[in-house]
């Protein structure tokens, strides 16, 4: 299945952020999306969560 042009973008902004982090080191999704822009990452993480839960 393709991806999209904004899915594609995502996954390199997601890969080239990951790729800044020292060997030996750690951070956590939400610290990388912050990296990224997103404001208030756990909020729509938690709510993905609950409706899947629902599915």
């Amino acid at each position: 299945m393709p991806r999209s042009d904004e899915a594609e973008f995502w996954i390199n902004a997601v890969y080239a952020a990951v790729q800044e982090i020292p060997i030996g080191k750690v951070t956590s999704y939400g610290h990388i999306a912050l990296l990224l822009g997103q404001r208030n990452p756990g909020a729509q993480n938690d709510k993905r969560k609950h409706y899947a839960k629902k599915v």
